[in-house]
């Protein structure tokens, strides 16, 4: 294995949405976050509720962002939702 081979399958760099840390990413393996540019949060999130309870149009899908989510706030995400008998986040 060459230093090469272990690398190749990182192909950008990214920001993490959640803590900020730059991390190496895979594009089509690497979790991700939508968030609607004009509320600046998740397009399901129901601001009368707290909740992610609003349903998905496809106005709200179509003007969505999608931004990396490093694995490190994955693994603490899923922690959580593990406590809280939610299933995990897989982004």
């Amino acid at each position: 294995m060459t230093l090469f081979s272990i690398f190749s399958d990182w192909n950008a760099v990214g920001v993490c949405r959640l803590c900020n840390e730059v991390f190496g990413l895979n594009k089509s393996h690497t979790a991700v976050i939508l968030i609607d540019p004009e509320t600046n949060m998740p397009p399901e999130w129901n601001p009368e509720t707290g909740q992610l309870d609003r349903p998905l149009t496809a106005d709200m899908l179509d003007r969505v962002k999608r931004y990396p989510v490093c694995p490190d706030c994955v693994a603490k995400v899923n922690a959580e939702r593990t406590k809280g008998g939610l299933p995990l986040w897989e982004g």
